[in-house]
Parts: C-alpha cells; structure tokens; sequence
C-alpha cells in the first residue's frame, strides 16, 4: 500500500486506493474516473492531488487518441497542480509523484504513449 505523510479522509482513502490499482493495470479512463468521484468529495491537498492525477491520466488517453495539443495542456495543468503551494499537507509523498509526472510529460510532449510507473 500507499505510503502516507498525513491522515486520509474516507472519500479519498476509498477512491485513491481503487483509482491506484486501476492506474498500475493501465485502466486510465477507470481511474479517472474513480478519482474523480473522490476529486468531488474531498478538499485542501487530497482535493488537489486528485486533481492532478485526472489530469494526468486524461493526458495519456489524449496522447493515445492522437490529441496532442491536448494532452500537452493537460499535464502542463497537472504538473502546475502538484507544483501549488496549496497541495500540502498532501496525504502521498508528492516529490516521487512529481518525478514520475515530469518524466510521463516528456514521454506526452514527444507524442508517446506510455505506461509510467507509479512511484513506489
């Protein structure tokens, strides 16, 4: 499981854990679909992790479909996200999140489609 640095609400325990699972089996529209029942629910840094993480995988299926200009707006938007000094105290260690999402952007910007690692 998930590492922590702070306490986690209910909402965003039930659909990060779900969402996390759906991302590692690179189910993205899954994901962000359940994160964003929780991005719905919750506030402060949960409200903006998951924020940050719908964009994110919004950005791999635009990539996938070919929609370039739209994936590079979206992680842009995700990466500003996680750069916000509202997001703590965020219930996930942002800075290995932050690593994985720069090098998932680069992969966006040259047109790939990738599946990145989650941070472990």
């Amino acid at each position: 499981m998930v590492a922590l640095v702070s306490e986690r609400s209910a909402a965003f325990t039930a659909c990060f854990d779900r969402g996390l699972q759906q991302f590692r089996a690179g189910e993205y529209a899954e994901a962000h679909e359940t994160w964003e029942v929780g991005w719905k629910t919750t506030t402060g840094g949960e409200k903006q992790l998951l924020q940050a993480l719908i964009m994110w995988t919004t950005a791999l299926h635009h990539v996938r479909r070919g929609n370039q200009v739209g994936a590079d707006k979206l992680m842009a938007a995700a990466l500003a996200r996680l750069a916000a000094p509202e997001v703590p105290p965020a219930p996930y260690p942002l800075e290995p999140l932050r690593e994985v999402l720069r090098a998932s952007a680069a992969e966006v910007a040259a047109g790939r489609a990738h599946a990145p690692a989650w941070p472990t």
